[in-house]
């Protein structure tokens, strides 16, 4: 690997180049050749382990400068691959390697790139973040945190920018546990007041109970914005309940759709023991984890769009 401060003009232009082999060597000895690179995951992974590295080494700071780089390189950074086969290793191994070509098929329907495998791949990945969710939201005070690394690594996935689970999700905990906390705490609070008037202000007016069931309504729709804007946007708190609320307005239909499935657990605890008893088992394994990638689908179109109009309105300003 050789690190290039200067291109073939002699101008400024800082790249790295690395050797790579057409293939290597497989657990039981044999050479397995390698006859595709995937040019848009070196691009993708690329861009994530090298802003990330930043991040860690810059701070915080770095924050906003990493979201505006994955909003203006969708595509990742560009990324040229040469690639070499060693002649070497054909002439020391080649009774392996012969071995290798007669099942050339074979290996080719084993590809961890065939789309079964890629499939039963994001599977294993959304329950290993699912139970991950489950056991790190235990003490309650870090759902806040849990919830947005949940969604952090969703968008990430369904971008093409996350690839490995468990490692991802404790990074975005890390990252994000201090402002998340913070956001927890106001709904936690703002909550509890909510649900102890519903439980115990029977006795209270008409008037007073429609008024608290108003606020319970815009409650719901800011905490299903709330956690996904933190964890796809750098913003202070006051900025992010608000964008929340506008968000969830402007995309009324999405909104009830979400909070129908974000209320899904709260409905099974009201419908009592056993359908509680019911439920639980799937939402131990993949339930929470299947509502964050279905509201994370609503949610990526939602927040394109929003990047996109952020930007006209950057080049009106700038002409």
């Amino acid at each position: 690997m050789v690190l290039h401060t200067f291109g073939r003009d002699l101008k400024w232009n800082p790249h790295i180049l690395c050797l790579i082999s057409e293939g290597g060597y497989s657990d039981n000895g044999f050479w397995r050749n390698v006859n595709h690179f995937n040019y848009s995951f070196f691009r993708n992974s690329f861009r994530t382990v090298l802003l990330n590295e930043m991040e860690s080494r810059i701070g915080h700071s770095f924050k906003k400068v990493k979201a505006r780089c994955y909003r203006e390189h969708k595509e990742g950074f560009y990324v040229t691959i040469n690639l070499f086969l060693w002649k070497k290793f054909s002439e020391i191994h080649e009774k392996p390697i012969e071995k290798s070509r007669q099942g050339g098929k074979e290996l080719k329907k084993l590809s961890i790139e065939h789309p079964f495998f890629e499939f039963m791949g994001n599977i294993g990945d959304w329950i290993i973040w699912n139970v991950l969710f489950v056991i790190t939201s235990l003490p309650v005070i870090t759902i806040g945190m849990t919830v947005t690394a949940m969604y952090r690594v969703s968008l990430r996935r369904i971008r093409g920018e996350s690839r490995y689970a468990a490692r991802e999700y404790f990074e975005a905990c890390r990252e994000e546990w201090r402002q998340s906390t913070k956001l927890w705490l106001i709904f936690m609070v703002t909550g509890g007041i909510l649900l102890f008037d519903i439980l115990y202000g029977r006795n209270l007016s008409k008037m007073l109970n429609i008024a608290i069931g108003v606020l319970l309504v815009l409650w719901c729709f800011t905490v299903s914005y709330a956690f996904p804007l933190q964890a796809r946007f750098q913003n202070s708190l006051k900025n992010t309940l608000r964008n929340a609320l506008l968000l969830a307005f402007r995309n009324l239909p999405v909104t009830l759709i979400m909070v129908l499935l974000n209320c899904i657990p709260a409905v099974c605890i009201a419908g009592g023991a056993f359908v509680t008893m019911a439920v639980m088992p799937i939402f131990c394994v993949t339930g929470f984890s299947l509502t964050v990638w279905i509201n994370s689908l609503f949610l990526t179109t939602i927040f394109q769009a929003l990047i996109k109009e952020e930007k006209k309105d950057g080049d009106k300003a700038n002409k």
